[in-house]
């Protein structure tokens, strides 16, 4: 078999446990297929193969060699997964940025712009038992500044684009 040298390691897999399956005690199979489950990554898989190619053979120092050399493997690679969580987390699960530093306050509320998108609420305050005040709460959206947003927030309002992207029926204070 030399299907390791390929980089084919799956069908080495495939083939080394059918042939484990027609002789197990197939000491070769089970190191190439070690072999192969090391190169891969499946570094249990690769013990087991190992650990049972040593037992068929406890003499055979290549085997125990090759042993060493996966111990190693999985060390490094356990090492490697260790540092990329680490790094992972020391920089941010989610890539925090900063909130921006300049902030705008006004003193008062823009002057109205009648080319900017306006939209309304219809509001009812007050229990099911008692008689509800009703009433409107018209939006200035700023449009001009930020037209997706305010376009996207136009047609949440509206309930355009139906269920669930919308306001209607919606309660938001208890």
């Amino acid at each position: 078999m030399v299907l390791n040298f390929s980089g084919d390691y799956k069908d080495t897999v495939i083939q080394c446990s059918l042939a484990i399956e027609i002789d197990p005690k197939a000491v070769k199979a089970w190191y190439l297929r070690g072999v192969a489950n090391m190169k891969m990554q499946n570094f249990d898989e690769a013990t087991k193969d190992m650990k049972q190619a040593i037992v068929l053979n406890p003499s055979d120092k290549k085997l125990r060699s090759e042993f060493d050399i996966l111990k190693a493997e999985k060390k490094k690679h356990n090492a490697g997964q260790a540092d990329a969580m680490k790094k992972f987390f020391a920089e941010g699960v989610y890539s925090e940025k900063e909130l921006p530093k300049s902030v705008k306050n006004f003193e008062k509320l823009p002057a109205f712009d009648s080319e900017n998108v306006q939209t309304y609420f219809d509001v009812e305050i007050g229990n099911e038992e008692d008689e509800k005040e009703k009433g409107r709460v018209v939006f200035e959206v700023f449009s001009k500044q930020v037209p997706k947003t305010a376009e996207n927030f136009r047609a949440i309002c509206t309930g355009e684009h139906g269920a669930p992207k919308h306001y209607k029926n919606i309660i938001f204070h208890n």
